[in-house]
């Protein structure tokens, strides 16, 4: 069963930790008041990821979640093998530490994957997923980009890892425009052996994550945003996993690569700014309307 320790002092902004059911802490700060919205990182990188966005999200209207898994971040010292079961239940159990029934996801990269695994398998404790530069297709492009990102990881170490794999992170017309902002990339901290391994795990689960059948059992609401400067994931296998989702809408941001969030944070952000309930923006429309069994958790 799942527990809260105590929370740090202080309320919003402040670390607190909840416990998984195997034990393992996962560290999470809250920002904000509003409709519940999880964090979720991608590929190797913990809540540090989205540095000023919390506070964004928050005077947008939501509480904002952000937290460090196991084995990353503030969780470093915690490093049980990186799981797909694990992974979701560090949602599972800062929802119960919070006493939250259901809250919305955002993900980037991988971390969309995660997201859509947890809300295909909890539907009723996921709202509606904002997901950046992800996918689940399953492509030969996308399985090449995988086996790429594996080899990096398992050969490159710290500094070097960095600077293999910044040039993928922004596309040409941000880097044109803001130049500085790819050499502050390549001056961030260094994965720790310990996230590379994690890392490296995470790449051994994408196999069993893009599947069809999967993406079929989430019911929910899912806004899926392709940079299309992205050349780490083709906005053709983002807008192909929108298609293969009940309710899935693709949104194209013009002029961004894969940190979209980054380069072009209004058109991003554009689907959040909506009343909870109200229709999906004009310009995105879902792209299968077919009915869905909702699984049991």
């Amino acid at each position: 069963m799942r527990s809260r320790l105590p929370d740090a002092p202080g309320k919003k902004g402040s670390w607190r930790t909840a416990r998984r059911r195997d034990g393992a802490i996962v560290p999470y700060r809250l920002e904000g008041e509003g409709r519940p919205l999880l964090l979720i990182p991608g590929l190797g990188q913990s809540s540090r990821l989205f540095g000023t966005l919390p506070r964004t999200l928050a005077r947008l209207g939501f509480l904002a979640i952000a937290y460090d898994p196991p084995g990353f971040g503030k969780a470093a010292a915690e490093s049980p093998p990186w799981t797909l079961e694990g992974a979701k239940d560090d949602l599972c159990a800062i929802l119960e530490a919070e006493r939250i029934p259901r809250a919305d996801l955002l993900a980037t990269s991988f971390g969309g994957k995660i997201a859509l695994a947890f809300a295909g398998s909890k539907p009723d404790r996921a709202g509606s997923l904002y997901l950046y530069g992800s996918e689940a297709s399953g492509s030969r492009r996308s399985r090449s980009i995988d086996r790429m990102l594996a080899l990096l990881f398992r050969r490159l170490e710290g500094r070097e890892l960095v600077e293999a794999t910044a040039p993928l992170l922004l596309g040409s017309s941000f880097h044109a425009r803001k130049p500085k902002v790819f050499t502050d990339l390549l001056r961030s901290p260094a994965p720790t052996e310990a996230e590379r391994i994690q890392a490296i795990r995470q790449l051994e689960a994408v196999p069993a994550l893009d599947a069809p059948a999967l993406l079929e059992e989430v019911s929910a609401e899912v806004f899926c945003h392709a940079g299309m400067e992205d050349t780490l994931v083709s906005p053709a296998d983002v807008r192909a996993t929108a298609e293969a989702l009940p309710r899935g809408i693709f949104r194209a941001i013009e002029g961004a690569g894969h940190s979209m969030l980054l380069e072009a944070p209004g058109p991003c952000l554009e689907a959040l700014r909506r009343p909870s309930g109200d229709p999906s923006p004009r310009d995105a429309a879902p792209l299968n309307s077919r009915p869905t069994r909702r699984p049991s958790c």
